[in-house]
């Protein structure tokens, strides 16, 4: 018997699995500083998020810290940028039960001003160590003391899809407000006098590859960023149909 026949025919199609990312936070946590002469600085109490990124931007003049301590975290230089005895410092960390407490800036001799902000990061990498896995990269810019309205860090690679950039900026003016980049947040800003003029803070969780700040003032000025990654989520898989597509065929029986 020979009959034609309505066949339906479909496929189903499987995509590769998607994986999804976290989307970067920041909270200010303290900044302060001083021009009193000291070898040892001591932030406000803090309390650190467990699992949480903790960046601590250190603008000092003259010398790098010995140490950083405190809140029962390993603090890990991750940059630094120099003008002259001016210096910016990163310091990274990242635990999974960090104390509430003082963070504890130490120098090998007394320092002519020291400033310092400190911002906790939701929603990053945590793998590695002390925050290791959410540093994708550093750059620094100083304007190599001549004077200046603003400055400009430039990153030598691409900034990854979700990931964020923060930046810390010091200029000569003392007590002189920066504004921030296109697109970035002002999240921090203090000044303790002449020595440091004013050190500022902005971020931004879709990074860019020049993160930037200005002032009124022409002025020298330095500036470190960094390109902070973001936790990867869990893999998923979902399925997708398509049409059914009518097929006629003749078929022998």
């Amino acid at each position: 018997m020979t009959a034609g026949l309505a066949e339906l025919a479909y496929q189903l199609s499987w995509p590769q699995a998607v994986v999804t990312g976290s989307t970067i936070g920041a909270t200010l946590l303290t900044q302060g500083g001083t021009e009193v002469a000291a070898s040892s600085y001591a932030t406000a109490s803090v309390t650190p998020a467990a699992n949480h990124l903790i960046l601590l931007w250190v603008s000092a003049n003259p010398d790098i810290p010995t140490s950083v301590t405190g809140c029962g975290l390993t603090w890990v230089l991750a940059a630094t940028q120099a003008l002259g005895n001016s210096d910016v410092f990163l310091y990274r960390a990242l635990g999974a039960a960090p104390t509430t407490g003082a963070v504890t800036i130490a120098y090998a001799g007394n320092q002519f001003s020291v400033v310092w902000i400190m911002v906790d990061h939701s929603g990053t990498d945590t793998s590695g160590t002390n925050g290791s896995g959410a540093i994708v990269q550093t750059a620094g810019n100083n304007n190599g003391g001549a004077a200046a309205t603003s400055i400009t860090v430039t990153f030598g690679s691409g900034i990854g899809a979700g990931n964020a950039v923060a930046g810390g900026f010091s200029h000569g003016t003392a007590s002189q407000a920066k504004t921030a980049g296109a697109g970035y947040t002002k999240l921090g800003e203090f000044s303790a006098g002449g020595g440091e003029g004013t050190f500022s803070h902005e971020w931004r969780p879709d990074g860019t590859t020049t993160p930037s700040m200005s002032w009124a003032t022409s002025d020298v000025c330095w500036a470190l960023a960094v390109e902070i990654k973001a936790a990867q989520g869990a893999p998923y898989r979902r399925k997708t149909f398509r049409s059914f597509e009518p097929v006629n065929r003749s078929s022998s029986w």
